[in-house]
């Protein structure tokens, strides 16, 4: 019986959130929507009760009768997925990532097998009990985070952008358990994605602090000004008019004109990484490529290696002809910047300013501002350290300070995690600016993301690239591109 509500009276957080009131009754699903930094996390947090309001309360209650914290504490009744899986994952192995929870709820040791191998296969990741999370790609880390707490049978789950990193596949298969096993569950959807927002029974909206519960989601997503207003874009939204700039800025010039060949700027000559990647191929000066594929396809491992982050057991890596090894790669890497799936585990914990211009003097307040407005970023945050951002506005701040070094080659992974509509349009805005001076490989779950910038898509399965086409005809090869989970424009 669905019989515990949350509630929360006047619930306010510091100087974020501000006399919040709502109802989320158990069975009941919520997308919960709205810009960057308007709170959400904060609020995820406050539910789940790792942090305290600064005035105001959330309590669970049982047919009207609220719940003590107790042997029934609101730990084990609401469970939170937050955005950075790897922050979540304590278990040495899968298996043990898994049974963790189980064996805490005091589950016999073959019951705790039992559902562990049960899930392993829901999740799509047989064969991998025995690996380290850490050697995990952020899509399958996201799976198993999910899994882990969905195994402890929670009330309420908060879902805090947690599909953001999964390819169709993975997502469906995630879907399909949480019905399986989250079935009679509260969830709680936080994300900027319409398509997941358009699927639950009610949609809030939480801007400056405060919020509004919208009612069906329709009454937000179908109305183009509170689209607007609540930073909404569908995928897709102004591709071909992208496109169309793409083609009038480059023209038509004919691929044979050149008489010059070109020496590649990266190259990997026969490599292999245990069974993550198997690659033989060249990047050109001045090449955008898409990279796409589903999670754990070995995406993440191809870019790392291109910066020397993983070794080669086989083959080698040049980098304009030279063989990457341990003696040159400083000197390689400086004309080489990553962008990494999750920004915010490897910025240093300083502030926005000395994250972005690390090591510069003299930079005036005008040009500061300036640069910060290209990637949508608040000149207030300057002086707040990177940790009090949101997801969103770390991932701006990320690869504004990557973008800060001027380099020749760019790797990005996942760039879009986490930005609300304004942050994609100056993200994707900065990086077409950046596309035609640049050499640019690119990772992403999404072709709507490159077709308006990528020379060639490359689509990896099983740590090998099975079809390298030019983007002009990647259409030819949609239904492949479908199989492997990729999302394809309509």
């Amino acid at each position: 019986m669905h019989d515990l509500v949350i509630n929360a009276n006047n619930l306010s957080y510091a100087q974020i959130l501000h006399d919040l009131n709502f109802t989320w009754h158990q069975g009941e699903t919520i997308a919960l929507i709205g810009p960057n930094g308007s709170g959400k996390s904060t609020l995820a947090r406050l539910i789940a009760g790792l942090i305290e309001p600064t005035t105001g309360y959330v309590e669970i209650t049982a047919k009207g009768v609220p719940l003590k914290r107790g042997p029934y504490g609101r730990w084990q009744a609401v469970g939170l997925v937050g955005q950075h899986p790897r922050r979540q994952c304590i278990g040495a192995s899968v298996a043990e990532e898994l049974s963790f929870g189980l064996i805490n709820l005091g589950l016999p040791n073959h019951e705790v097998k039992y559902q562990v191998r049960e899930i392993i296969q829901a999740i799509g990741m047989k064969g991998k009990e025995n690996q380290s999370p850490a050697t995990l790609s952020g899509g399958e880390r996201q799976r198993l985070v999910v899994a882990a707490v969905l195994a402890m049978k929670p009330r309420f789950v908060v879902f805090d952008e947690a599909l953001s990193m999964l390819d169709v596949r993975s997502e469906k298969r995630i879907i399909e358990l949480l019905d399986k096993r989250g079935e009679g569950t509260g969830k709680l959807w936080i994300t900027h994605d319409p398509e997941l927002a358009r699927k639950a029974d009610r949609l809030w909206l939480l801007h400056d602090g405060r919020l509004w519960d919208e009612g069906k989601p329709e009454n937000v997503l179908d109305d183009p000004q509170l689209r607007q207003n609540c930073h909404i874009q569908n995928r897709c939204e102004g591709l071909e008019a992208r496109i169309k700039r793409k083609t009038h800025k480059s023209g038509n010039t004919d691929k044979t004109e050149s008489a010059i060949p070109q020496s590649p700027v990266l190259q990997w000559l026969n490599i292999e990484i245990g069974n993550r990647l198997h690659l033989n191929k060249a990047v050109l000066a001045g090449e955008f490529i898409g990279i796409v594929g589903a999670s754990g396809s070995g995406k993440s491992t191809l870019l790392e290696s291109a910066i020397g982050l993983i070794a080669p057991s086989e083959g080698s890596i040049r980098v304009n002809g030279q063989r990457l090894d341990k003696k040159n790669l400083p000197a390689m890497r400086r004309n080489i910047r990553i962008l990494l799936q999750e920004a915010g585990e490897y910025l240093l914990d300083r502030t926005v300013r000395q994250v972005i211009f690390w090591g510069e003097k003299g930079v005036d307040s005008v040009s500061e501002r300036q640069y910060l407005e290209r990637f949508d970023i608040d000149p207030v945050f300057l002086a707040r350290s990177q940790e009090t951002l949101s997801g969103g506005e770390r991932q701006k701040v990320a690869l504004a300070a990557t973008l800060r070094t001027k380099p020749e080659v760019l790797l990005l992974d996942e760039p879009m995690l986490g930005l609300d509509a304004q942050g994609r349009k100056a993200v994707a805005r900065v990086i077409g600016d950046l596309s035609s001076s640049l050499t640019t490989l690119y990772v992403t779950h999404d072709l709507c993301e490159v077709l308006p910038y990528a020379n060639r898509i490359w689509l990896v399965d099983k740590g090998q690239v099975v079809r390298d086409c030019e983007v002009e005809d990647w259409d030819r090869y949609r239904e492949e591109f479908r199989k492997a989970g990729v999302r394809i424009p309509i």
